[in-house]
């Protein structure tokens, strides 16, 4: 059997002189080579690198305007004095005989409440009312915070089971 041309001779002579007649008119060089301008200068590229470069402004840009200042809240000052408190959270039961509770720090600045947990995080703030009382507000805002947890049970303890060991 005889082997099969994949091309024609002629066809392929006929491309490569397409291809190079091509390369004359674009002015690549014989090789195959042609020069890239990546835009980076380098010495003795041949390329006239000022003629490629934009005109300088004839004017200097306009002014910026400083912006007007921008109105802010005044500063919060907190508490100086802080007074400890708890709230019971849960009545005794079989699981907690002694029942639960909450312990925090609440202290009063400028009419405004605020309350920390024990490792003082922030907890809640709330403006007083002029019959309002202080530590009452600030039991309620910790056992708000306490109930709303994002985890159900996280301030929870160990279940209490006196007959079970963990190890």
């Amino acid at each position: 059997m005889k082997k099969r041309a994949l091309a024609n001779p002629d066809a392929i002579k006929a491309a490569r002189e397409l291809i190079k007649a091509q390369r004359e008119r674009l002015g690549a060089d014989p090789d195959g080579v042609t020069t890239i301008v990546t835009g980076v200068p380098r010495p003795g590229d041949g390329i006239d690198w000022k003629a490629w470069m934009p005109p300088a402004p004839k004017s200097s840009p306009p002014a910026i305007k400083p912006k007007a200042p921008v109105a802010t809240e005044p500063k919060k000052t907190l508490p100086v004095e802080w007074k400890w408190f708890c709230v019971q959270t849960g009545a005794p039961s079989d699981r907690n005989p002694q029942g639960v509770i909450a312990e925090g720090f609440y202290g009063i600045s400028d009419g405004v409440v605020y309350v920390e947990d024990m490792r003082s995080n922030p907890l809640g703030s709330q403006h007083l009312r002029s019959d309002d009382n202080p530590q009452a507000v600030a039991r309620k805002i910790l056992k708000d915070r306490r109930r709303t947890s994002s985890v159900p049970g996280f301030y929870d303890g160990a279940p209490y089971n006196p007959n079970r060991v963990f190890h």
